[in-house]
């Protein structure tokens, strides 16, 4: 097997959903610490260790209205 048959060992370890912060280097599970802010039209992740933000979506469904049904 050649070098290039498998990553190195610490990108093996990875879980394919990391997100990284690029102010401060801080990465981490996309589903674990990240601070997430919804609102009816974007999503927001940002750096839970200095506030950056890294990655802003619009949101695929509005949120429903309060009452409506």
């Amino acid at each position: 097997m050649n070098e290039f048959a498998r990553p190195p060992e610490s990108e093996s370890v990875r879980r394919k959903g990391t997100l990284f912060c690029p102010a401060c280097a801080y990465e981490s599970p996309i589903d674990e610490r990240w601070v997430e802010t919804t609102t009816a039209t974007v999503r927001v992740r940002s750096c839970p260790e200095c506030g950056a933000v890294v990655d802003s979506r619009p949101r695929r469904r509005p949120l429903a209205s309060a009452g409506v049904g």
